[in-house]
Formats: structure tokens, C-alpha cells, sequence
């Protein structure tokens, strides 16, 4: 983040402490791991996002595992969860307009249904011309009750998230990603008080007969152990799901050769995984980088 955007946010609110972030866990009833909460802390810390304002969200979220004989995601056993940390589309508005060098941004649309199409142009003062980006609906569509009703609205916020942080990557590269640019099982939080129940138990209702003079019939919820040798991932299988997800993602970024993509998919070890990590979070920023330059 750049001096000018920290000094000029010095003077509008009290910077963000570890103690802020602390206190919101502890009344949020928020159930993370002590990594978590470390990681949650130093980014909102880093960002200097307030999660008592809303600008910042800490969700725990299943992580799953594909199986190619069901071809489906399946839980582990016991459960993993991963963290999320999502921030609210309100703070790339208000962090651009405390640029010096913003100099006006519009954001349009194009088409309808799949083809509908968000574009933001951004004019800055020290550029001799404007930066362009767009999103295509069919690439972000979650087909929950808000993308349905307001596509178009849903679009404009993605758009303009992804559109400040290309063209002023020094100021906000770093922000966390919009609930509107991630699948809902990264923004839904369940319930913390909601108890977890394992697959491999399974809820009955028994009804009591009813009893004379009693207004109301008493039920009883039980859980019954089930022994269905559930098949649980090997390593192997695990490595194999991450390396899918790797080459996904390089596939959709769209700056990697055949080649890359190709070599990335033959990854056989942990370490080699790692290292392609390393290099994609790496090709990333400098695409990032890139762009804004242009």
C-alpha cells in the first residue's frame, strides 16, 4: 500500500490493531484455528480493514476432496476446513476515492443472460490513457437468489473490484477478494452454535406413542452409528485433486502456455506441487503488475 493512501487514511480513521481483530473474533463467536486467526489478524492488520465495519469477513469453510469413481466432492475424515476472508465491495469504492490520481471511472454492461458482460474503464491523472478490463457473466455466475435478480449489478461489483485492483496494484493488490468474485461455499459461514454432526452418523426421528392426559407428542432425536465403509482419499488421491486445481486455475488465468499447463499436470510429489504454487502466485502478481503498467 502506497505512503500516500496510508497517510491520507491516517487522517479518517484510527489504523487497524491486532487488538481490533482480536476483540471481533472473540465477540463473534468466530471458530478458527489458532493459524487462522494469526493469518486473519495479519491481513486485515496488513489491509488495515475493520471487520466491525464490515470490511473484512472471517468464514470457515469445508475444504472437500473429488472422487473420480462417484464424481463428486466428499467430506474428509475428520472434516478439514480452510479460511476465507472476504471484503466488502464498499471498500475499493472508498479507498479510490482517496486516490490523488484517480481521475474518474465508468462501469457499463453488454448482452443478457450467459452473454451478459461488465466493463469498467478507469481514467488516472498521471496515465496518458485509460484502462479497460471486463467479466463475463457465465465465468461468475454462483446461480443463487442474487445473481438471478440482479445479474447485472453482481457483475458491475466484480468488475470494479477486479478493475481497481489491475490498474493500481501497489495500493490495492493486496485487498482480499469481493464475496462476489468467490463460489458461495468461500462467503456462507454456517452457524457457529449449529453442533457438527459426521457423516458417518445419521439423525432418526422416533415418535413415542402418545401419552394420556399429554396435549403434545414427544419426539426424540437420536444419531445411530452407521458402519458403511465409507472409502476415505489416500494421499495420492489428495495430491491428484490439489494438481487439478492448480492446472484449473492456471487454465482460467489464460497467461500460461500449453506447455506449463502440461507439466503442472504431471506433478507427482507434494514438493513439486509447492513449487508450481510458488511460480503461478508469482506469474500472477507480475500479470498484475503488467497490466497496470499498460
Amino acid at each position: 500500500m502506497s505512503n500516500e493512501l496510508v497517510k491520507h487514511e491516517s487522517q479518517v480513521i484510527a489504523p487497524i490493531t491486532d487488538q481490533t481483530i482480536k476483540d471481533y473474533l472473540f465477540g463473534s463467536e468466530t471458530k478458527l484455528t489458532h493459524e487462522q486467526q494469526v493469518l486473519f489478524i495479519k491481513t486485515a492488520v496488513a489491509s488495515n480493514l475493520n471487520p466491525f465495519k464490515r470490511e473484512i469477513y472471517a468464514v470457515p469453510y469445508e475444504e472437500k476432496w473429488y472422487n473420480k469413481a462417484t464424481g463428486r466432492k466428499e467430506s474428509y475424515s475428520p472434516p478439514r476446513y480452510k479460511l476465507s476472508m472476504p471484503t466488502g465491495y464498499e471498500v475499493y469504492l472508498k479507498r479510490a476515492e482517496r486516490l490523488s490520481s484517480l481521475d474518474g471511472w465508468e462501469v457499463t454492461t453488454e448482452g443478457k443472460g450467459n452473454d451478459l458482460v461488465a466493463k469498467i474503464t478507469i481514467w488516472r491523472k498521471d496515465r496518458g490513457h485509460p484502462f479497460k478490463h471486463e467479466v463475463k457473466f457465465s465465468e461468475y455466475n454462483q446461480e443463487n437468489a442474487m445473481w438471478r435478480n440482479k445479474p447485472e449489478t453482481m457483475l458491475k461489483k466484480v468488475v470494479t473490484a477486479q478493475g481497481f485492483r489491475l490498474y493500481f496494484p501497489d495500493e490495492m493488490g493486496g485487498l482480499p477478494y469481493t464475496a462476489d468474485e468467490l463460489p458461495d461455499e468461500m462467503t456462507m459461514a454456517k452457524n457457529p452454535n449449529e453442533p457438527f454432526v459426521p457423516a458417518e452418523y445419521k439423525l432418526k426421528s422416533i415418535p413415542v406413542p402418545k401419552q394420556e392426559n399429554k396435549s403434545e407428542q414427544v419426539i426424540t432425536i437420536t444419531a445411530e452409528v452407521i458402519h458403511d465403509d465409507v472409502k476415505r482419499p489416500t494421499q495420492e488421491e489428495v495430491l491428484a485433486n490439489d494438481v487439478a486445481d492448480l492446472v484449473s486455475r492456471m487454465q482460467v488465468a489464460g497467461i500460461f502456455t500449453e506447455k506449463q499447463i502440461e507439466t503442472a499436470s504431471h506433478i507427482k510429489t507434494r514438493g513439486m506441487l509447492e513449487l508450481g504454487e510458488r511460480k503461478f502466485e508469482l506469474m500472477m502478481k507480475n500479470e498484475s503488475k503488467k497490466e497496470g503498467e499498460e
